[in-house]
This record gives structure tokens, C-alpha cells and sequence, in this order.
């Protein structure tokens, strides 16, 4: 997946982002928080669902939400959650929000 990154300065605080290079009408922002200033990435999709699809398979994220063997005894097989790749995930710390583009209704 073609990953840019940059810093930017928000308010004179350095903010490192990374964007994906997925095509989309829509821009969504989003990562997870599970840190102080968890990485900001920009998503872009078609809709809700695409870009989050998108958003789980960024190596940030996908780093953050997978789970490995060990930890998948204390998932119940039927609430577990699986990304486009087929690889089990725990999605609930992970955020995202519409930015640009026409709203999804």
C-alpha cells in the first residue's frame, strides 16, 4: 500500500500524519487511540465502510489491531472481527470521521 508521511504544526505542536494512496471521493480521518497522540491518518473512500476497510489494512493501524494467536482465547469466536485481509482484529479503539467530500447519508 503507498504510504506518504509528513509533519505538519498545528497550533506550534509538531503533528506527524501519514496518508494512504487509495482512491476515494471522500476524506475521512482517523487511527487509534491507544496513546497519548496516536498517529493521525488520512483514509480516502467512496464511503464510510470503504475507508475504514482502508484504514484498518494502514500498517499503523493493522499493527495495533491484530491479534495474535495467544490473545484470541479471550475473543469469543462469534464477537471476533476481521479486516479485508482475512486477519482477526480488535477494532474498538480505533476512530474515525468524515473531513472533505459529500456527506454519507
Amino acid at each position: 500500500m503507498p504510504i506518504s508521511s509528513e509533519t505538519i504544526t498545528y497550533n506550534g505542536s509538531p503533528i506527524r500524519h501519514h496518508q494512504t494512496q487509495y482512491g476515494g471521493s471522500r476524506v475521512y480521518i482517523g487511527g487509534v487511540s491507544d496513546c497519548f497522540n496516536p498517529p493521525l491518518i488520512l483514509v480516502l473512500g467512496d464511503d464510510f465502510a470503504d475507508a475504514y476497510e482502508n484504514l484498518l489494512l494502514h500498517p499503523i493501524v493493522r499493527q495495533s489491531t491484530m491479534l495474535t494467536e495467544p490473545d484470541l482465547a479471550d475473543y469469543p469466536p462469534d464477537e471476533l472481527q476481521y479486516n479485508a485481509e482475512g486477519e482477526p482484529v480488535d477494532s474498538s479503539a480505533v476512530f474515525m470521521f468524515q473531513v472533505a467530500g459529500e456527506p454519507d447519508l
